[in-house]
């Protein structure tokens, strides 16, 4: 039976490595390692401190399984992966830390839009408003256009009548005026002709 080598999670995220049996042979040793090759490149970019290139990492394994004995490079991939565990639970926590931290502020700001969007739902019923009344007014100035121009039209025809009101009683003043000289003139004529006789009677005396 070949050696064996076990990851195993211990409670707080710290991975040991433990050898079983015997070292087996090398391309036992090489799966092993293109399978933690693997799992390191399945992970996100770490920093170039954090981890080595997994040909560093073959090289080193498979000079090591040549050699019979160390397991070095595997723990060492462990230790960078615990190294990443951490790394990146520090940057979750860190992530959420500012998420927290911005809620408030968000909140804020939504209660500002909020305020700002009834605010401006105010001034535009206040503005549809504004418009309704101008309509009105604009209305009731159009009847009150229209009632003028009757007035203006009513007042016209009052001055008509009245001019030719004015005619007729200058034309009737001036009849009757001549009628009153004609009268006149023909009492006169009568007083001329009544007071005839009278002056032959005198004469003859």
């Amino acid at each position: 039976m070949g050696a064996s080598l076990s990851s195993e999670g211990e409670p707080g995220g710290v991975i040991t490595v433990q050898q079983t049996g015997a070292i087996g042979p090398q391309q036992d040793d090489e799966a092993y390692l293109r399978q933690l090759a693997e799992l390191q490149h399945s992970l996100p970019i770490l920093p170039d401190s954090v981890a080595e290139p997994s040909s560093i990492w073959a090289k080193t394994l498979g000079g090591s399984s040549a050699a019979g004995a160390s397991t070095k490079p595997l723990q060492q991939l462990v230790a960078d992966y615990q190294r990443f565990t951490r790394w990146h639970c520090r940057r979750i926590v860190e992530q959420q830390e500012k998420l927290n931290a911005g809620i408030p502020k968000l909140e804020q700001q939504a209660e500002w839009v909020q305020q700002r969007a009834a605010e401006s739902c105010r001034k535009m019923l206040a503005a549809q408003a504004n418009l309704a009344g101008v309509a009105d007014v604009q209305r009731e100035l159009e009847e009150l256009t229209s009632r003028l121009q009757r007035v203006q039209q009513s007042m016209a025809e009052v001055e008509r009548l009245v001019a030719a009101q004015k005619q007729q009683k200058q034309r009737q003043w001036g009849e009757q005026r001549h009628e009153q000289q004609e009268q006149q003139q023909a009492k006169q004529q009568q007083q001329v002709v009544d007071q005839q006789p009278t002056t032959q009677h005198i004469s003859a005396c």
